[in-house]
């Protein structure tokens, strides 16, 4: 879906110029002047934002008009997770008796809500169910 809402537009064109890596598979960017999109990280020259849409899925874009970018591969790397996932993944791995809590999460410097969000856009399940999955397939 093409993003229209204005602060929203705002705040993904900054982690675009920040290249933050929290926005990787939130957004794609398309930019008008050269038929590209881009993920978040991308290190390419950064467009103007009149010149740019952006959309909830590389889908979207590619159905736009839209070819992938030569330099960050989106549709290679779209679903790699942020480092905070990845953090938050490492945990349960590394504790696969325990139940990793919110608590838990914040005190390694993990924001709950991000996990969350994450888990539930790539994986359709909760952290929850993925900690449970996870210790039921260990136990096998």
């Amino acid at each position: 879906m093409r993003i229209t809402n204005q602060q929203q537009i705002a705040t993904y064109y900054q982690a675009l110029l920040d290249r933050k890596q929290d926005f990787v598979g939130i957004f794609y960017v398309g930019v008008k002047t050269t038929s590209v999109f881009c993920i978040a990280t991308c290190r390419a020259r950064k467009p103007k934002l009149k010149n740019v849409e952006f959309y909830t899925s590389f889908k979207e874009a590619l159905d736009n008009g839209y070819r992938p970018c030569k330099i960050c591969k989106p549709t290679e790397n779209a679903n790699k997770a942020p480092e905070q996932v990845e953090k938050a993944i490492a945990l349960v791995k590394n504790n696969p008796k325990e139940k990793i809590t919110d608590f838990q999460l914040k005190q390694q410097h993990i924001r709950p809500e991000l996990v969350r969000r994450w888990f539930k856009k790539n994986y359709g399940m909760t952290f929850q169910a993925y900690q449970r999955m996870y210790r039921i397939n260990n136990a096998f």
